[in-house]
């Protein structure tokens, strides 16, 4: 069951869509990770109650924008959203909607003011390290549509925390440091770059590196 800070994570995407289904709408409108959600929470129940007059099965950020007018800290963010949302691509690398969605999150000040618990907290950590691997996906794959990236998205945070496994298990996802003598049948390798490869090590050619793993010298 995903962590209410993660599912309300994922209903900001919907902004994204030409029309937004309208339950998500009203969501999105009472959503308590918005900045300003607390001192406004009256104006945007109003908000709301206005949306339901509408009557339709989807609506606009338009019509959000129209019916939260009352609410100025909730309508300052509607501009950032909007012009984020004239860049938005049709298809594009992963890497690219992963930017966008972190962009688009922060245009809409999610997690919003209020202090956040220590789980809380973990569930925005566990949220910003699927973007991570998201983005990482872009090694291996072509140019995606928005809805393919967040499926891909979601299976990322199905199984974020899953144990995976001891080193007997026949895949393994390790860091760099993890890794020295072992021997793989095949490998993928992420994450490079001049800042992040090659790691400093510190391994003496003159033990051997089974010693060395024992003792837990060099992370090896």
């Amino acid at each position: 069951r995903e962590h209410p800070i993660i599912a309300n994570a994922l209903l900001l995407l919907e902004l994204a869509r030409p029309r937004i289904y309208h339950a998500d709408a009203e969501a999105i409108l009472r959503s308590p990770l918005i900045a300003g959600a607390s001192a406004e929470r009256n104006a945007r129940a109003r908000a709301d109650l206005e949306l339901r007059k509408k009557r339709d099965l989807d609506v606009t950020l338009r019509d959000l924008e129209s019916v939260s007018a009352g609410c100025p800290r909730l309508a300052a963010l509607w501009p950032a959203v909007r012009r984020l949302l004239a860049t938005m691509p049709k298809q594009a690398e992963v890497p690219v909607w992963s930017k966008f969605i972190a962009d688009l999150l922060k245009a809409a000040n999610w997690p919003g003011d209020v202090e956040l618990t220590a789980p809380e907290q973990q569930a925005v950590e566990q949220w910003n390290q699927a973007l991570s691997s998201l983005a990482a996906l872009g090694l291996v794959s072509g140019r995606l549509t928005f809805d393919s990236t967040v499926a891909h998205l979601r299976r990322l945070l199905s199984t974020a925390g899953v144990e995976h496994g001891d080193w007997s298990s026949p895949v393994q996802i390790l860091d760099s440091r993890d890794a020295p003598g072992l021997q793989f049948d095949r490998m993928v390798v992420v994450g490079l770059g001049d800042e992040t490869w090659p790691p400093s090590m510190d391994i003496s050619p003159l033990v051997p590196l089974c010693l060395q793993r024992e003792i837990g010298r060099a992370h090896v």
